[in-house]
This record gives structure tokens, sequence and C-alpha cells, in this order.
């Protein structure tokens, strides 16, 4: 960025507070943010609302004059710092003062923020020593302060790379495309929802799958389909069956069947409630999917597409429920050959048909290209835990005030290596 460019942005920025400052004064916000009056100015204002009726939430962008080098005006300058906040208000009273980010006008190519109700976007643009633009952005909840996404985006060439952790639903994307056309993605090794994996050892879980629900800490579909995909049948009722797929470790898949009702029996195991697990084969020219068949009453095992080999062992437990539906854990062994995996639930009411299949991919039979696939939980972003009995989420800490927010060590948590 340019000394011409440098001024142009000071001067809109400053003229587009022009109005919003007016809602401020009452505050003395310049004070409350900078310290002093001198200390620093005030480029934008954006107000939006917080969590509870009263709560009000002002994002601010400062610059900060060099107090040991008053001479060089901004548009002398290579880098400007500047900061991005955003202040809690209860009534007229603030409450909190969070650091967003520090960018540097002239080196970051700033963007500013993109405010929404109790949220924040914030981007920046920074290029590397080869001259590859790099786009980092992050998402923050304002009321209480929170990392809700970050995401690092490469330009090299015609070709951008894209990866992006989202904590609002607990997995990982990655996008790869060619003059802004897809060629792979949304995930980087299938569609779908992907499946958890955790990252340490499962000494900690024990017997805990035969007791412990599953609660966040899953890839999920229910029969609605606004979760996970029908691919059979039309959508039903959230309560009619959800299905949930956690990998305990990479040769250890645990699925959670809730079901109003369990049906077996049936003169085809087609027409029994089943989990069909869809895995990639490999050992041929091309690799081709393969399918077993698993009924949930007793985790009877049946070879379907593929002519599947190594049989996955599996564990059956049945757990109380308070509501008169079926809960059914089953804990499979499996050789995990890819990351490609799909978990599909056959919800049949009548034994004779298969009502509704609910799974984890927009799965067509036979199609490879259908499968999901799993990912190991980045440990610094989000770990499973047993809590209140269930396996859960446990999501990043609260940000502390003075804690950067979109920080480059953040961001570096999802790829991004600033020069």
């Amino acid at each position: 960025m340019n000394r011409p460019q440098i001024s142009t942005l000071i001067t809109c920025l400053a003229a587009a507070i022009a109005g919003t400052r007016a809602h401020a004064e009452t505050l003395d916000l310049k004070s409350a943010l900078c310290g002093r009056p001198s200390d620093c100015q005030i480029l934008r204002v954006e107000r939006t609302e917080g969590a509870s009726p009263d709560a009000q939430v002002l994002v601010a962008a400062l610059m900060f004059p060099d107090a040991n080098d008053p001479g060089p005006t901004p548009e002398e300058r290579a880098c400007f710092p500047a900061e991005y906040r955003a202040v809690r208000l209860k009534g007229q009273r603030m409450v909190s003062n969070q650091l967003l980010r520090k960018v540097c006008l002239g080196k970051d190519l700033a963007t500013g923020f993109e405010v929404q109700p109790n949220r924040v976007m914030v981007p920046v643009e920074k290029f590397d020593s080869n001259g590859r633009v790099n786009s980092i952005k992050c998402t923050v909840q304002l009321d209480p302060p929170k990392l809700l996404e970050l995401s690092t985006q490469m330009r090299e060439g015609q070709s951008d790379f894209l990866d992006r952790w989202s904590w609002e639903d607990h997995a990982w994307h990655s996008l790869e495309a060619f003059d802004d056309k897809e060629v792979s993605g949304p995930y980087s090794e299938g569609v779908g929802i992907p499946i958890p994996q955790l990252e340490r050892g499962t000494s900690w879980i024990g017997d805990s799958w035969e007791t412990a629900p599953i609660g966040s800490c899953a890839a999920i579909a229910d029969s609605t389909g606004k979760r996970g995909f029908v691919i059979h049948g039309t959508p039903g009722a959230a309560e009619d069956a959800t299905l949930k797929a956690l990998l305990l470790s990479q040769g250890e898949l645990l699925v959670e069947i809730r079901d109003d009702r369990l049906v077996s029996g049936s003169e085809s195991w087609l027409n029994d409630d089943h989990i069909e697990l869809w895995l990639e084969q490999e050992g041929f020219d091309t690799p081709r999917p393969k399918q077993w068949g698993i009924r949930v009453s007793d985790g009877r095992l049946y070879a379907g597409y593929g002519n599947p080999k190594n049989p996955p062992r599996i564990q059956v437990h049945e757990l109380p429920t308070s509501d008169g539906s079926r809960l059914v854990h089953l804990k499979i062994g499996l050789s995990l050959e890819s990351e490609r995996i799909t978990v599909v639930y056959s919800d049949s009411d009548d034994g004779k048909s298969q009502e509704r299949l609910i799974a984890t991919s927009p799965l067509v039979f036979g199609k490879l290209e259908t499968l999901g696939h799993s990912f190991v939980l980045p440990p610094k972003l989000c770990t499973c835990e047993l809590r209140d009995g269930r396996f859960e989420f446990k999501d990043f800490p609260v940000l502390q005030p003075e804690t950067e927010a979109c920080s480059d060590e953040n961001f570096k948590l999802v790829g991004f290596a600033p020069e």
C-alpha cells in the first residue's frame, strides 16, 4: 500500500464514522479506549446488539501515533499501528474492552471488519516473500467474547487454497479452487459431515462408551435432513431416528443410534434396522468402495457391496432412556485404509421395507466420490471430553480482554505461517 492509498484509507475511515461517533460521545469512548484522548485516533465505530436485550457492543478501529517519532505523518509511514477492539456495554456502562486484532496499516491490507448481531468478522490480507496473497479471517462472538471461526486462504497463480476451522459446527473445511472453480471440497477428502477422531489415546474412555451417551462430539444426522443427509425416503421428525458417529481412534468407531422403535427379525436383514458402513477399499488399480451391513439389535454382520474383506469386530450395548426411545451403542473395530468413510442408518418401522436412510454424507450407492471422511481433532483448537456423563466438545476458552483474538499465533493453528 503506497502513501496516497494510506491517506485515502484514513480519510475514508474518518468520514465513515462521522455519524456513528456521536452515539458514543456520552461514554467518553476515546478516553476509555485510548487511555488519554491524545493517545489514539478512532477511525470507525459500529454498534451491534449483544447476547441480552440490554447489552450493546461497539466495535472500533483505532490508530496510534508513535510517541517516540512524532514527526512523520501517517502518509509518510510504511506501517502505522492500529487496533480493532470490541467494547461491551450495559446501558451506558462499559463492562469489557476486548482486543480483536493488531494491524499495521501499509503493511497489512486491512479491509476493516464486518459486524453482525453479536459477532464480528475481521479479514486481513498479507503478502508473503513469494508475492502470494494470504487472506486470513476470523469470526468472534462479542458477548461474551469467544472465537467462532478461523480461516486462511492462499492465492497462488490461478489457484486458491482454503482451510477453515469452525467452532460452531466443530468441523475442518478444506477447499482447492482453480480459476474460481472448485476442484476439490468442500472437504479435502470427500464430502458430507466429517467424522471426528480423537487425537489422544482411548485409555481415558475405558468402559464409558457403554454408559455415556454421545453429546455434541460426533458427526450427527437425523431424520429431518437438517443435520446430515436423508438419502432414501422422505424427511421425518427429529425424534424418529438420530445417528451419531465418533472415531475413538483410527481403528475404533463408536456409533450411536436413537430410534423410537427398533425393528429386527425380518425375512431380510435389509428390512431390519441396521447400520451401513461404507469405506474405501484399496488394493485395486482403481480405488472402490466397500459396504458392511450391521444389524443394530445384535450387531450381526453382513457383507455388502464390493465383496469386502477383513470383517470388523463389533460390540453392542443398549443404554437406558427416560423417554421410551431405544438408545444403542455399537463399538466397531476396523482397519481404516483411508480417511474416506460414511455411516448410514437404515430405519424400518414395518420390517418390510427401508423407510428412510440417513447418512453422514450424500451417499450414492457404489459411488466412491460420494463417501465422506474423517479428521483428527486438532487438540489446540478442540478436544472431546466426558462432561456430565456425555461425550461433549471442549471448546476454545473464552477470550481474555487483552488476549488478541485474531492473532497470527491463532491463525497458525489453521496453517497460516506469517513472514
